[in-house]
């Protein structure tokens, strides 16, 4: 088969062929935190995606005046809905990373490549696709919180895992309550800088929900995407 169109970087490696994956930016949201707050002060505001296929949400916060984190999920149909935690009630930008097929395009058409066998178009040089710069990752009980100024105008935070543990404590009443206690991973992101740490989250629900809030899982992670010429 002739070789159609293959793009390297200074590295030789192959950055684009018939086989491109990746995803493409469909939309950015500005988000003011509602004043609902749980116990310990964090905001709770709920961010509705009205469609989305394999959505990957990115978080910017403009002037590090705020923490956040992606929190609940929930899907009906093809809309996602997320539940976002902030320190503060200062506004947060999210962008909305998904399949190309529903991304958001502009401009004039200059390359598209194809793949050679399904005639899909795998890449449109008209997309905005993920950038990664960093990542940090773990798991135990250690979370690693970091600090880091990239060489870029704009960094955003992708929350990949999260990290949390949640004892519960019963609570007399009628009905009966659980108190639970929940560690959160943050991050903050503005201009160029990323941080990355936890806050801790109270949950007060009702008891026959115990099993919900009886588990531990110390997994975290973060990517930090370039966000440059992203608006």
């Amino acid at each position: 088969m002739a070789l159609g169109l293959r793009v390297r970087n200074a590295n030789g490696f192959v950055q684009i062929d018939g086989n491109y994956r990746n995803s493409a930016l469909v939309a950015k949201y500005t988000v003011n935190p509602s004043a609902a707050s749980n116990p310990n002060g964090m905001f709770i505001t709920d961010l509705t995606i009205p469609y989305g296929i394999y959505p990957v949400l990115v978080g910017h916060t403009p002037g590090g005046s705020n923490s956040m984190a992606f929190s609940l999920l929930s899907r009906s149909g093809s809309s996602w809905t997320y539940r976002i935690l902030t320190t503060t009630r200062a506004a947060i930008e999210v962008y909305h990373f998904d399949n190309m097929s529903i991304a958001k395009i502009t401009g004039t058409v200059g390359i598209r490549v194809r793949n050679a066998t399904t005639g899909e178009v795998v890449f449109d040089s008209r997309c905005k696709y993920m950038r990664i710069i960093d990542t940090n990752y773990g798991a135990g009980n250690n979370h690693v919180a970091v600090d880091r100024t990239y060489g870029v105008a704009k960094v955003g935070v992708m929350q990949a895992m999260r990290f949390m543990t949640s004892p519960s404590e019963a609570l007399p009443g009628n009905p009966p309550l659980i108190l639970a206690s929940i560690i959160q991973s943050v991050f903050s992101a503005s201009g160029g800088r990323a941080w990355t740490g936890t806050a801790s989250v109270i949950v007060l629900g009702p008891a026959q929900n115990v099993s919900a809030f009886n588990f531990e899982n110390w997994s975290w992670g973060y990517l930090m995407l370039d966000l440059s010429n992203f608006d």
